[in-house]
């Protein structure tokens, strides 16, 4: 007997494997089983009695890595020897008539079983905490093996498996969980439910490695690449007078890390709207990709004192990146000017449009 993953060689010395017998008139019941060591050089011998089988009938085999046919906890496999299945003939079907001259049969079994890893890696940043990496298709402990083709037979619920990665005690821009263990599968999906990178937690991302196929009897590692972003938002006050503005002088400049990186900027106040191309009207929010200038459009103030809008960035209030302060409208009070007795004099007295107002002479 042979094992085969990606090659051929022989199977692990000790490994122990049921031989499952199969009559050509009951292809479904199992006749007999008993149970094997493998030896060093590939053959097998019979921990117990082994099978005896009657001479010019036909039979199927096939062998297996376990003494049940109820696969265990997937934290218990050994990938190295489990899981292990093979038949023969190998043509299905088909089935070798037992004489005197055949006594020797030749098996190539394969693993059922592959291995797993997820390494996540950070640019620009390092992680402190994850939590809740999953991938989907992943064996569980109601999962039996249909011993006489080798496939699988999932039990009811998800089978759904969480990478377990070590305790981050400092944080790093690249860590990778425990080995898992997968059957094949296709297409896999990968959704992390939790990370923390350099202070802020982010929650469900997902990966689909949409061109990947695990297969059986092969070590993988599935790499989440995470690009940490970062903006710089110059400058962080603007101050414009009372006056309407479309546009302001004062511009916003915005440039992410990478520099194809998307953001939205938005304004608190209905008073201070925004665009990118300088025109004369504006929006609350505004999208962008890259550096990019970003103008303020503004109404008169109307009222009696100053008034601030924040711009915070990625619809995040708490992340304010720019105050944009108004100035109150300026008059003079008629009341402080004084006139010489009998003099001739005028003065000119600017108030808001607006602004309520009164004059009177004694």
């Amino acid at each position: 007997m042979r094992a085969k993953t990606s090659g051929v060689k022989p199977l692990n010395v000790g490994i122990k494997l049921i031989i499952a017998v199969f009559e050509k008139d009951y292809p479904a019941v199992v006749f007999k089983q008993a149970e094997y060591a493998v030896n060093p050089d590939g053959s097998i011998t019979p921990t117990d009695e082994g099978l005896w089988l009657t001479e010019n009938d036909e039979y199927r085999f096939a062998a297996y890595s376990y003494d049940t046919p109820v696969v265990p906890d997937p934290a218990n496999i050994n990938l190295a020897e489990d899981l292990l299945w093979g038949c023969f003939p190998e043509t299905a079907g088909t089935y070798h008539k037992v004489t005197p001259t055949s006594s020797l049969i030749a098996m190539t079994l394969e693993h059922l079983f592959s291995e797993a890893s997820v390494k996540v890696t950070v640019e620009n940043g390092t992680v402190s905490a994850i939590s809740n990496v999953t991938m989907t298709d992943k064996p569980a402990s109601t999962v039996t093996l249909e011993v006489p083709i080798g496939a699988f037979n999932k039990g009811p619920g998800n089978t759904g498996h969480t990478f377990d990665f070590e305790s981050i005690i400092t944080p790093a821009d690249t860590i990778t969980s425990k080995p898992a263990i997968t059957w094949t599968v296709d297409k896999p999906h990968v959704t992390i439910g939790s990370i923390t990178v350099e202070g802020k937690t982010y929650k469900d991302i997902e990966f689909d490695f949409s061109r990947t196929t695990l297969a059986a009897g092969n070590p993988y590692t599935l790499i989440l690449r995470l690009s940490r972003v970062t903006y710089d938002v110059t400058p962080a006050t603007i101050n414009i007078d009372e006056k309407s503005h479309s546009p302001a002088i004062q511009t916003i400049t915005i440039t992410p890390t990478p520099s194809t990186a998307l953001w939205t900027l938005t304004s608190s106040e209905p008073w201070l709207s925004l665009n990118t191309g300088g025109s004369s009207t504006g929006t609350s929010y505004v999208a962008g990709t890259g550096v990019q200038t970003v103008h303020l459009v503004a109404e008169e103030n109307m009222g009696t004192t100053t008034r601030s809008a924040d711009i915070y960035l990625n619809s995040e209030l708490s992340d304010v990146r720019v105050t944009v302060t108004q100035a109150a409208p300026t008059y003079v009070d008629p009341s402080i000017l004084i006139f010489a007795h009998n003099a001739s004099a005028s003065q000119n007295i600017t108030v808001a449009s607006g602004q309520a107002w009164t004059a009177s002479s004694d």
